[in-house]
């Protein structure tokens, strides 16, 4: 969906990227102009290469080497754990937090180390439990940082871990909402593609899908209680 025109309905739609999409979260005013942001998991910026924030912006870069770009308004922080900030509350109106939703498992992968690395995770949850433990503290953490009535933005998306369907959407929400006590104000479904399959495995033999392949995230806006100013 493109934004040429603000009457244009906002409705399920395939976003071809994350970028594409945050110009229909900016033009549903859950991202304002003026709004103080904060990106806790800023990986390689990929969310704002069609969006510039025009207000204070702060980006949680940990990957050596994509850094956000300096600006006037934007501060970047590095060799920070976005589970423990050490900034102080009720700082921000719009928090940004798209973390780390495969777990690591017990081998290595051509592309999980990468996938990490752009979360500065050294040490990556090894399972499912210890990934969504992981996550529920960045979350609290966000809606430490999050002013009251601002609006979190969080990305999640299920998997297979183990033969068996993680339904980590589903725990963000439970954590959200049950846990934290935030209120869902929308949800967003992003689909992408499914990219290649191996089709054999590494003994030779072939390789059977068994489940069906989750190529859509979610994006769910919650919102702290309180007014929004």
């Amino acid at each position: 969906m493109t934004t040429s025109s603000f009457h244009e309905i906002c409705a399920a739609t395939a976003w071809h990227t994350n970028a594409d999409m945050i110009e229909d979260v900016v033009r549903l005013g859950y991202i304002r102009p003026t709004d103080a942001v904060i990106d806790m998991t800023w990986g390689r910026g990929k969310w704002w290469t069609k969006y510039t924030h025009p207000g204070p912006f702060t980006a949680m870069c940990n990957e050596k080497g994509h850094q956000a770009t300096p600006a006037d308004n934007v501060t970047v922080l590095t060799n920070t754990d976005f589970r423990e900030t050490g900034l102080p509350p009720d700082l921000f109106d719009a928090v940004i937090f798209d973390p780390p939703y495969v777990a690591k498992g017990g081998r290595e992968t051509s592309t999980i180390p990468d996938f990490n690395g752009r979360y500065g995770l050294d040490d990556a949850p090894r399972t499912p439990l210890q990934l969504h433990n992981y996550n529920a503290c960045g979350l609290a953490e966000a809606k430490h940082l999050c002013k009251p009535g601002g609006l979190i933005l969080v990305k999640c998306m299920d998997y297979v871990s183990s033969g068996a369907l993680q339904p980590a959407s589903t725990w963000m929400y439970y954590e959200a909402t049950t846990m934290l006590g935030l209120q869902l104000h929308d949800r967003l479904i992003h689909v992408g593609s499914p990219g290649p399959q191996p089709k054999v495995n590494l003994d030779g033999t072939t390789r059977r899908q068994v489940h069906a392949r989750s190529n859509h995230s979610t994006l769910w806006v919650f919102k702290k209680p309180g007014r929004r100013k």
